[in-house]
């Protein structure tokens, strides 16, 4: 029985979907492929994502990362991808895993998009400097709340057996444990 021809499917592993890099940074990631078929040609493309004419130089490309034949049905190929070799300026970019297969005039099958921030250095130390910001307010309310519960467990620690064996007193302590477990 005849079967018909499915599209191929292509797939981005290992990277977000968003992902702000510097141009000199490197993204290692793996594209998938697969067809029912045999893949013909796999590999990724990039272009520019909003950004203004006579802004920034405008971004486009690809690399064909494999060239296929009818048996192969699936493909897993590692892959990086940095701006500056191929001289991408700060800017957001969008980039797509691609798969061809042999059916005529299907063309590329895309892998859902992954939007890159290419930041310059300035952008970048905002961004660190937020992340940092951010990092240490949390720590900052861990402390307190440690703080807090220290002074908790040194007035539990002043009440006699008695108080604590009360309804109020167990509560209490029932309290500071799953506090503290927390």
């Amino acid at each position: 029985d005849a079967v018909k021809d499915q599209p191929p499917v292509a797939y981005i592993q290992g990277l977000d979907k968003q992902k702000a890099i510097l141009p000199t940074e490197t993204l290692d990631f793996e594209i998938l492929g697969e067809d029912d078929f045999g893949i013909r040609k796999a590999g990724i493309e990039w272009s520019s994502y909003g950004t203004l004419p006579g802004e920034k130089p405008a971004a486009a490309g690809e690399i064909i990362k494999f060239n296929g034949s009818p048996e192969v049905e699936r493909i897993t190929e590692a892959t990086s991808f940095s701006p500056a070799a191929f001289n991408i300026t700060p800017q957001r970019l969008i980039l797509r895993a691609f798969v061809e297969d042999y059916f005529p005039e299907r063309g590329r099958i895309y892998s859902e998009p992954v939007l890159i921030y290419v930041l310059s250095n300035e952008e970048h130390a905002q961004l660190k400097k937020a992340e940092f910001d951010r990092v240490i307010n949390d720590l900052e309310d861990i402390a307190r709340k440690e703080l807090n519960m220290l002074d908790e467990n040194q007035r539990l620690e002043k009440l006699d057996g008695k108080e604590l064996q009360t309804e109020d007193g167990k509560d209490k302590l029932a309290e500071q444990k799953r506090a503290e477990e927390e």
